[in-house]
């Protein structure tokens, strides 16, 4: 997209824009942030039970050793299943609670990038510059706001294809491996 002005009018629509698009920006970003927030907590409180009741399974297991001869044979199985059930899940939580916090820290560190882009930006350019224009210093704010689109696409590449392929590529072979279990 060709973002030359023609004019001085083209030029203040373009800063406006620009301005417009940051604002936009950094309140999507804001949006996400809280999102992660609120999966961090909900990770949290999950994480927390998922340890209390593996903490109750590891109890049983205990209780099962010191009364091997009472117990049964499918008594032994379901508790031994039941453990190796909570202590993947909370594996997989575990792991994912470390990708949603990795993604909150990425996250804040674009919002302050935006912050720095639009306090850079308001140095720059004064408000009196959307109506008088000024080509030089559209140009730098123009670069920097590409620079930013891509670095922003390379994080998103970045959280997408790092520890997503990782967790599901950690599930595919557990599942393999049950299966595995299963027949031999």
């Amino acid at each position: 997209v060709d973002m030359t002005p023609t004019n001085k009018n083209d030029e203040a629509e373009l800063w406006k824009d620009l301005k417009n698009n940051l604002k936009s920006e950094y309140e999507k970003a804001e949006q996400e942030l809280r999102e992660l927030d609120v999966k961090l907590t909900q990770c949290s409180y999950d994480m927390n039970k998922l340890t209390q009741y593996n903490a109750t399974i590891t109890g049983q297991i205990q209780r099962i050793q010191n009364q091997l001869e009472s117990v049964t044979k499918n008594e032994i199985i379901t508790t031994y299943d039941t453990a190796m059930d909570a202590q993947q899940r909370l594996f997989l939580l575990r792991g994912q609670f470390e990708k949603v916090s990795s993604d909150r820290d990425h996250m804040l560190e674009f919002l302050t990038w935006l912050k720095q882009v639009q306090n850079t930006l308001k140095q720059l350019v004064p408000e009196e510059a959307y109506t008088t224009g000024v080509s030089s210093k559209l140009d730098s704010v123009m670069m920097s706001v590409q620079a930013q689109e891509i670095e922003r696409q390379r994080l998103s590449r970045q959280m997408h294809d790092g520890p997503a392929q990782t967790l599901s590529n950690f599930i595919l072979q557990t599942e393999i491996a049950m299966r595995i279990f299963e027949i031999d």
